[in-house]
């Protein structure tokens, strides 16, 4: 029976990924409102083929240029950010972009990718968020630059808080923008608490293999993952980029840390199962 399901999980996750990936493209090129839909539908079915329930604590501030900076536990974290609403703007590195299956759903979601070890690749993908913020859109932007255990995080870097400043250079009308810090924490499965061990299967890092990893997530299933929102932090002119990704990383630490030892708040807000979108063929 966990067979049965872990294949029937893969074959459905795989042909939704067949099925959207082109249709995303198409209303991308037509400019349909369908682009704006598509993730969400895509991210909510994906994470209840896989097994996994995304539980949001906490919610964003009002709307104003906004930076998500969550820590990074998993490749899966990209489908449960993506459950709570959309476009958002990940960025990712550049070698995701060639994964079979994986870089197909990165483009998907709008995946702005970056070599690392070349500045000037980080200069360009600064420019492409501060121009996803003038266009009303969150970025999200994993500041520890890989992945982690799912206990313990890694330093935060600061180059991309940069795209802030940049952003409200080019926009004088703007005074300030937003830093939020989200925890992720994948806390249980099948209601049992994961524990230390328990998390780091769940994780993917290091050099875990991709389709074991997989294959154990799917046919496991029942993992409940957290996403706990923090307080926003103002980033203005006159900020230090490097000081706010050290009080970015101290508010995700403390997230993550009453996530996982159970002194978040249980109001959870709830996600509507996702339901089938049809495309709205009227280019706007």
């Amino acid at each position: 029976m966990t067979h049965f399901r872990g294949i029937f999980a893969l074959a459905g996750f795989a042909l939704l990924v067949l099925l959207t990936v082109p249709l995303q493209w198409l209303a991308v090129g037509l400019n349909w409102p369908l682009q704006r839909k598509l993730p969400l539908f895509f991210c909510r079915l994906a994470c209840r083929l896989l097994g996994i329930r995304a539980r949001f604590h906490g919610r964003l501030a009002a709307r104003s240029p906004r930076m998500i900076v969550p820590n990074h536990v998993s490749w899966s974290d990209v489908l449960v950010l993506g459950c709570r609403q959309a476009p958002l703007r990940f960025v990712a590195k550049s070698e995701v972009a060639n994964w079979p299956l994986f870089g197909a759903i990165a483009r998907l979601t709008g995946t702005i990718f970056v070599e690392r070890q070349h500045r000037r690749s980080i200069l360009r993908v600064n420019a492409a968020l501060a121009a996803r913020l003038a266009a009303g859109e969150d970025v999200v932007v994993f500041a520890e630059a890989t992945t982690g255990d799912g206990s313990r995080l890694r330093r935060f870097n600061a180059p991309h808080f940069a795209a802030l400043r940049d952003f409200l250079i080019a926009h004088s009308e703007e005074t300030h923008a937003t830093v939020t810090p989200v925890g992720i924490a994948y806390t249980r499965r099948h209601g049992v608490p994961l524990g230390r061990r328990g998390r780091s299967e769940v994780a993917w890092y290091g050099d875990t293999d991709l389709l074991p990893h997989l294959w154990a997530l799917v046919t496991r299933g029942g993992v409940d993952c957290d996403v706990t929102v923090g307080a926003p932090i103002h980033f203005d002119r006159s900020s230090d980029r490097k000081v706010i990704a050290q009080q970015t990383e101290a508010a995700v630490r403390c997230l993550v840390t009453a996530s996982l030892s159970g002194r978040r708040s249980e109001t959870v807000e709830a996600l509507p199962k996702p339901a089938l979108i049809l495309p709205e063929l009227k280019a706007v």
